[in-house]
């Protein structure tokens, strides 16, 4: 009985650590998107509507979809909602949680801004499957923004 218990225990941890058997769809799922987000297009964009209202967010990630426990990139441009045009400067923060399970990336993202207006954030790692949730967060002329785009998805195995 012992024996069992520790064997099932053990199971558990591997399954939950996502090492252990290999998942039948090894496949990423679409993602799904938060209130206020779309996709635009097939080449892994996605749009989100900051909370307030003041910008719209654009994010791809490099590569997409990203492989469970490989390094990726983000690419975003934010843009003013009432005159959808790019935003030149200001901060983002981007992050990355799994809400169910209280926690983050194991990493800390770095983000640059170019001179285009385009932020680029390296160091970004999905460490297990499940649900991810990327938070933005952007802050320009003394307004701030927050946003937030779901990845309820699995992420295909890096080989």
């Amino acid at each position: 009985m012992r024996v069992a218990s520790v064997t099932a225990w053990s199971l558990l941890v591997l399954a939950s650590c996502g090492k252990g058997s290999e998942p039948t769809n090894t496949g990423a799922q679409a993602p799904r998107l938060a209130p206020g987000s779309a996709p635009e297009t097939a080449t892994g964009t996605l749009t989100a509507l900051g909370e307030k209202g003041l910008f719209r967010f654009r994010i791809r990630t490099d590569p997409a979809p990203p492989a469970l426990g490989d390094y990726f990139s983000v690419w975003t441009t934010v843009e003013r909602v009432s005159e959808t045009s790019r935003v030149r400067g200001g901060t983002l923060v981007l992050d990355a949680t799994m809400p169910e399970h209280r926690h983050g990336m194991t990493t800390l993202p770095k983000t640059r801004l170019y001179e285009d207006g385009r932020f680029h954030t390296v160091g970004c790692r999905f460490h297990m499957h499940g649900r991810w949730v990327i938070e933005l967060t952007f802050s320009h002329d003394g307004k701030r923004d927050h946003a937030t785009i779901e990845f309820p998805f699995h992420p295909p195995i890096s080989r």
